[in-house]
């Protein structure tokens, strides 16, 4: 947590502090210090994979809903910059496991979902991404509980933290058992998922259907 305090001083999100949560700014700072990121996501497409047309049909959902006021733009364009990570010059390596709900809910309709499943498949060719999709065959698995991010800050999981995010807060866990748990559930929804060329495959077929 000190590391991500310094970089949200130092970093991009510098100018965002005063209009986004401080946990989410601080979850950004450690996604651009991660060695590694593993990432389950059921119902939605993973905040660093997500389009412009996606992000902000989606972060309109919550007009009206939320206690603070919600400025659309400023988190629309926060969530962009926080994609740099994926497209910079020593990338972290990154692992997704994303549930087929995800794929089939219409967010923004038809034509942004396509545009949405082109860029997972584009995503799913960088050499540093690794995807993969859980389908509804799958059944009962240990991540039903709902999505969570592995980061390893510093190389050879020598500083691992969770975060789990939900709609009022965020959590992160740092204990190395409880870490541990959810690493192997990370590596159980991966035995669980299509593999990587079947998850592509996946992909296609769905934007055929719409």
């Amino acid at each position: 947590m000190d590391l991500a305090a310094q970089g949200r001083r130092d970093g991009w999100w510098h100018s965002f502090e005063e209009r986004q949560d401080p946990t989410v700014v601080d979850f950004a700072s450690l996604e651009a210090d991660a060695s590694r990121i593993r990432s389950l996501e059921l119902h939605l497409v993973p905040g660093l994979l997500q389009t412009e047309s996606y992000a902000r049909v989606l972060l309109g959902s919550y007009d009206g809903v939320l206690d603070e006021p919600h400025d659309v733009e400023s988190s629309l364009q926060f969530r962009l910059n926080r994609q740099r990570v994926l497209r910079g010059d020593d990338p972290p390596r990154v692992e997704w496991v994303i549930g087929e709900a995800a794929l089939h809910l219409r967010v923004g309709g038809l034509e942004v979902m396509r545009e949405q499943i082109g860029a997972l498949r584009e995503a799913s060719q960088l050499p540093h991404v690794d995807l993969r999709v859980l389908p509804f065959t799958a059944g009962s698995h240990p991540g039903v509980d709902g999505p969570f991010s592995i980061i390893d800050v510093v190389p050879d999981e020598l500083m691992q933290v969770v975060a789990v995010h939900s709609l009022s807060r965020s959590w992160y866990i740092d204990d190395p058992s409880n870490v541990g748990t959810y690493v192997r559930v990370f590596k159980k929804l991966q035995s669980l998922a299509l593999s990587r060329s079947d998850s592509c495959e996946r992909l296609d077929q769905i934007a055929s259907e719409k």
